[in-house]
């Protein structure tokens, strides 16, 4: 009896794991359409854990596609290769992701931004992203000259924005 309870435990096991790495954004949208957070909505229906990609919107311009790859496990967490490209801007970073929850970190990024046909080079970006605690988080991004942001910006970030010379922090508001 306890040796078909350790089967099937491990059998249930498997089966979890399989469906969380190999199921798909669509499966999720239908297994519980309400449960979602609302920024699931940009996440295409094929994405998944290891692999993915997702619409983003920027404010006043074109939008841009993020795509994470290339999933490998840590000491500390799981590390994704993340890419946002579209027509103003072309930035990669590292997505780190701790084993237990807490803050997600985007790391090692760097790229280009067209804003307003000036162009910046994006030397780094660090931020910490709140994964299920539902706190706030903050992004820094350090770019080559200071930053002007043009008006329609400037209003559709709000507050969320403070540009402090070539500094730009970028409040990300709880989920």
């Amino acid at each position: 009896m306890i040796r078909f309870l350790l089967q099937l435990l491990i059998f249930l096991a498997g089966l979890a794991a399989a469906a969380i790495w190999f199921g798909e954004m669509r499966h999720l949208r239908q297994a519980a359409p309400d449960q979602l957070p609302f920024w699931i909505g940009v996440v295409r229906d094929d994405a998944r854990i290891p692999t993915g990609s997702a619409g983003i919107a920027l404010p006043a311009g074109p939008g841009a596609e993020l795509v994470w790859t290339d999933m490998r496990p840590g000491a500390t967490g799981l590390t994704w290769k993340l890419d946002l490209s579209g027509d103003a801007i072309a930035v990669r970073a590292e997505l780190l992701v701790p084993y237990w929850p807490g803050m997600a970190t985007v790391r090692n990024g760097q790229g280009t931004l067209d804003l307003g046909g000036t162009l910046y080079r994006i030397e780094d970006i660090a931020a910490r992203v709140p994964l299920l605690d539902g706190g706030s988080g903050q992004m820094t991004i350090t770019l080559d000259q200071p930053l002007v942001l043009p008006t329609e910006v400037s209003t559709a970030l709000g507050s969320l924005v403070e540009v402090d010379g070539r500094d730009v922090r970028i409040e990300i508001p709880a989920f």
